[in-house]
């Protein structure tokens, strides 16, 4: 095996995993299939995994991040930044402190976690 980068070995891993969505893999079959170094393997999943590409499974495999749970945790990021700009006296934050308050009821006599009634 000759010499290779740890780039170049997650961008072999990351379009065989974009050619099989489904696919999911242990280090050890990873190593097998692509042909890599224990060491080199471990660096390029680790890599992938670092940038949010992969995720390691309860079961000890590899599998690729789930596109919709990316939107989501980005969309959530979002959120957050935006309401931590927001001033500590807008409505928003307002409805926050009084949901985070145990046995308040900012909406009346609605739960914070439902407006309807």
């Amino acid at each position: 095996m000759q010499w290779m980068r740890t780039e170049r070995a997650a961008d072999i891993i990351r379009a065989e995993f974009e050619r099989t969505p489904d696919l999911r893999v242990s280090l050890w079959q990873a190593q097998q299939l692509w042909n890599l170094s224990g060491e080199l393997c471990e660096r390029a999943m680790a890599r992938l995994i670092k940038s949010r590409f992969l995720i390691p499974a309860a079961d000890g495999t590899y599998v690729r991040r789930d596109e919709s749970l990316a939107r989501i945790e980005e969309i959530e990021s979002m959120l957050r930044a935006m309401s931590e700009k927001l001033p500590e006296t807008s409505g928003w934050n307002l409805v926050r402190e009084r949901c985070e308050r145990p046995g308040t009821q900012p909406f009346g006599d609605r739960s914070c976690r439902s407006t309807r009634s």
